[in-house]
């Protein structure tokens, strides 16, 4: 019998920590609070945007980093609105999809950005089931998902599936629902009873279907109403609204214990990745890597078909419910989760048909999500824990797996000029910045705790009390809050 623990809105069951990063960072957006695991990460042009929900000034932050790692430019949402959801790309164009909570109430919220932050256009739709909030992630035996749903938009058209949950209860209510840009609610469809589905934990969408990845109990599943099992849910035909097949237990590959599955559709194939708590059943697999409570990854046609499956190389992995695919330009495909038995995250590369390129070890945080920036390099975008996690950002060469990062990590162009010396330090540091006279200094740890809080001025503060180690220097102006900038120091 596997237990499962539910984090919504507001409500915490679970914690579990993951190794803190210790190689370089990427970005100087690293280390980041982001609330709980609801930040979101996108490629667009030559940049990287992120969302994050800040928990502690009850706001929503936008932030544009160019491919030195530097944070190009912020803005924030309106103070007191708390955004969960997803980026959406269609046609050169970013929009953030989900829902918003504030002093007022809850929306459906659609937004969209240009390149430099600003919202050119939002909408709204009265669809929310009622006292609706949305399930962030849940966790089990070999599962931990992270669910806000999918999102696709076509020509004046938003189609998604959105995973609410009903409180007080936090009973799960999965939804799907069209609507048009411009407030039109054109269909909605209430999805707990298809097929015998009880609730998803994953979706991804494509042009004519999605697909639900969840828990099912019924005629159709193995052991009916008494309990719900775990695997896959095949395609929701979106022009007929029916589903046309399933793989419910019904693959040999994964035998009959499966327990959770989650994917993404990338170019024109679904991958999948599914932990198993059984013995894999056919020969083929079964000693090519963890042979029971394991996980495998598949490569499956549009109609699930199923190509072809590969078990992780050694036992220790959970189902990494993240955005844990990517893919290139060149058709190779990526893969990142976190091993925690040995406290290290494995990112692998294969060809679109899963035959393994190389894979790679790092001791660094959970791969929250990858992506592939334009120049060809991975991003990982970690987190430190479940609960109020730090964002810890890593870029890794595509062709050989290496790491790479800037040397010193550079601060947003407009506070370029921020530099404090000797760096490294043994004791005093100092900055030449006028800004430094009304300055509040903050300085956080590798682990992201606040070692340091200095009132202004800050042009010459002692720290050599301070232990040897990499330290983030974060300084704001002490009257208005405006960020002056950051820089990572170094303590001899």
């Amino acid at each position: 019998m596997r237990n499962f623990y539910f984090l919504f809105l507001g409500v915490c069951c679970f914690i579990n920590g993951f190794a803190q990063g210790s190689l370089p960072f990427f970005s100087a957006l690293s280390n980041q609070p982001a609330s709980r695991p609801t930040f979101d990460a996108a490629a667009w042009g030559n940049d990287l945007y992120y969302y994050i929900n800040d928990g502690s000034q009850n706001q929503t932050i936008l932030y544009k980093v160019d491919n030195t790692g530097a944070i190009v430019s912020s803005k924030p949402l309106d103070t007191g609105f708390s955004h969960n959801g997803n980026f959406v790309q269609y046609n050169d164009r970013l929009f953030f999809d989900g829902l918003r909570f504030s002093v007022d109430g809850r929306d459906r919220v659609l937004l969209e950005f240009n390149k430099d932050l600003e919202v050119i256009m939002e909408q709204s739709w009265p669809v929310l089931p009622e006292n609706a909030s949305m399930m962030i992630y849940n966790t089990g035996d070999g599962l931990i998902t992270f669910d806000r749903g999918a999102r696709m938009i076509r020509n004046d058209t938003l189609f998604s599936v959105m995973p609410y949950a009903l409180t007080p209860a936090f009973l799960p209510y999965t939804q799907y629902e069209v609507l048009g840009l411009d407030g039109t609610v054109y269909f909605t469809k209430f999805m707990k009873n298809i097929d015998s589905l009880s609730y998803h934990t994953y979706t991804t969408i494509s042009p004519d279907a999605f697909y639900l990845f969840g828990y099912m109990k019924g005629p159709t599943a193995p052991e009916g109403d008494n309990f719900g099992e775990g695997g896959l849910i095949g395609r929701f035909n979106l022009a007929s609204g029916v589903v046309e097949g399933t793989t419910w237990f019904n693959d040999p590959f994964l035998g009959n214990g499966t327990s959770g599955c989650v994917g993404q559709l990338l170019n024109n194939r679904l991958y999948s990745s599914s932990y198993t708590f059984t013995q894999l059943q056919e020969a083929e697999y079964a000693g090519t890597g963890c042979p029971e409570e394991t996980v495998v990854i598949e490569v499956r046609t549009p109609d699930l078909a199923l190509i072809k499956g590969y078990n992780l190389p050694v036992c220790g992995f959970g189902t990494n419910g993240g955005r844990s695919f990517a893919t290139d330009a060149e058709g190779f495909i990526y893969y990142a989760n976190y091993n925690g038995s040995e406290g290290l995250t494995y990112v692998f590369k294969f060809d679109s048909l899963l035959n393994p390129v190389w894979q790679k070890k790092y001791t660094i945080a959970f791969p929250y999500s990858i992506l592939i920036t334009a120049e060809g390099h991975l991003v990982l975008n970690c987190i430190t824990a479940l609960l109020n996690p730090l964002l810890q950002i890593h870029r890794i060469d595509t062709q050989n797996g290496d790491v790479v990062s800037a040397t010193e990590l550079p601060l947003p162009k407009a506070a370029a000029s921020l530099a404090f010396y000797p760096n490294p330090f043994s004791g005093i540091v100092q900055t030449d910045l006028s800004h430094a006279a009304t300055g509040h200094l903050q300085v956080f740890n590798r682990k992201g705790q606040l070692v340091a809080d200095i009132a202004p001025p800050c042009s010459k503060v002692d720290v050599s009390h301070l232990p040897a180690g990499a330290y983030l220097f974060k300084m704001q102006d002490a009257v208005t809050g405006k960020a002056i900038g950051q820089q990572w120091m170094v303590k001899e």
